[in-house]
């Protein structure tokens, strides 16, 4: 069985709290039936054919991700999958900051070790569809380079007067406006009643910096080790997790720095003020996501003795087929 995620644990509770979670992830189940028929499989309760995984040795261990990599030579060799769309397991997600970055690190190293040894683009044995698909799932995770230099664009003007960008406001707002109007647009169309934008952004500018430091880690094998998520929290008090904070808190500060410069020369200099103006908005829209992402830092009391199940989960037989 296919499974998508969205967004995890902290980033739903503080959204609309555990009690909505199914309703956070309903908009994304119609899609799934369809897209069982090219989707990697990503660790969710499955079953498989015996001589399927035979056929390609067993669990390919080449990536910390082999789920997905075992999946792509499934495909590979000529072998479907099929989404059944029926509750038949029930999970845990990481429950805290700290343990959903530990995931995510996992999910991003072991997407870009597949990336890099076996990249779909060129996997033998592959359809158009699967090539794309897989190649999209993979390249993704290359997003805390680009969040990163999202972060620090706007800040070598506040902070140095460099221009990044040689362009007029009035054509950069052109091109830019008409994006960042249809996006959200077109989101709110697919997925009704889901923030997508603002909640990406918040996700990717939240995990971006710690991600980005461990990527450096696929030059190093000896970090290159299986680290399981994190479960079964118990607290007793609200706090606050500055270890695994700490990039944000100093990306927080250089931009509220950065910002308050820019704002003392804007309003004793009067220079340059489209260039202020659009910079300064665009360090505003950075500090926001950067504020909301500490506040998922914040631990909340968790006295749960054991994980518990919303409902009954059914069971269902299904398997792998050829095509």
């Amino acid at each position: 069985m296919n499974a998508h995620e969205n967004q995890a644990g902290p980033f739903l509770e503080w959204a609309g709290g555990k009690s909505q979670l199914l309703a956070q992830y309903e908009p994304f189940f119609p899609a799934e039936p369809m897209r069982g028929y090219f989707e990697p499989f990503v660790g969710s309760g499955a079953v498989f054919r015996r001589s399927a995984i035979q056929e390609v040795g067993g669990f390919n261990l080449m990536s910390i991700t082999e789920d997905i990599h075992t999946s792509q030579l499934l495909h590979a060799k000529g072998w479907k999958s099929v989404f059944v769309d029926k509750d038949l397991a029930v999970g845990l997600t990481a429950e805290n900051l700290s343990s959903y970055i530990v995931q995510r690190r996992r999910w991003m190293l072991g997407c870009l070790q597949i990336f890099l040894k076996d990249n779909p683009l060129f996997c033998r044995g592959l359809g158009l569809r699967h090539r794309f698909g897989y190649f999209a799932s993979l390249y993704y995770f290359l997003f805390p380079l680009a969040r990163v230099v999202f972060w620090v664009t706007p800040l070598y003007f506040l902070l140095f007067h460099l221009h990044p960008i040689f362009s007029e406001v009035s054509v950069l707002l052109a091109y830019l406006l008409p994006f960042m109007l249809a996006l959200p647009m077109a989101s709110s169309t697919l997925l009704p009643g889901w923030p997508r934008l603002f909640w990406s952004s918040t996700y990717e500018a939240t995990v971006a910096f710690p991600l980005f430091r461990s990527m450096f880690d696929l030059f190093l094998p000896s970090r290159m080790g299986f680290k399981v998520t994190p479960k079964g929290f118990v607290s007793q008090h609200r706090s606050f997790d500055w270890r695994t904070s700490m990039s944000l808190l100093v990306a927080t500060g250089v931009t509220i720095a950065a910002m308050a410069k820019g704002i003392w020369e804007f309003w004793f200099f009067g220079i340059e003020k489209d260039a202020y103006f659009f910079n300064l908005s665009w360090a505003g829209f950075n500090l926001l996501t950067l504020l909301v992402g500490l506040s998922m830092a914040w631990e909340r009391p968790q006295r749960r003795g054991r994980a518990g199940s919303p409902g009954r989960v059914r069971a269902a037989r299904t398997g792998c087929a050829r095509h």
